[in-house]
């Protein structure tokens, strides 16, 4: 069985810059469509997950934009 990490927290885009070469894999959410958790893989296999707050949506803070 794997050891859990601890959930780290994002205070700036410095906490983001390791996740260059990762790809969105998988979204899921609870059945209220809250509580997003985000899994990205890299082409070693590496997994990160990224949790998204109910908090965010709504509020405006979370955006994205096509390209």
């Amino acid at each position: 069985m794997s050891k859990k990490l601890k959930k780290q927290s994002v205070y700036s885009v410095a906490d983001l810059e390791s996740l260059k070469e990762f790809t969105v894999d998988e979204v899921k959410s609870d059945s209220r469509g809250l509580n997003v958790t985000m899994k990205l893989v890299n082409k070693a296999g590496n997994v990160v997950k990224i949790y998204v707050d109910s908090v965010l949506f709504g509020a405006e803070l979370v955006k994205y934009t096509e390209e």
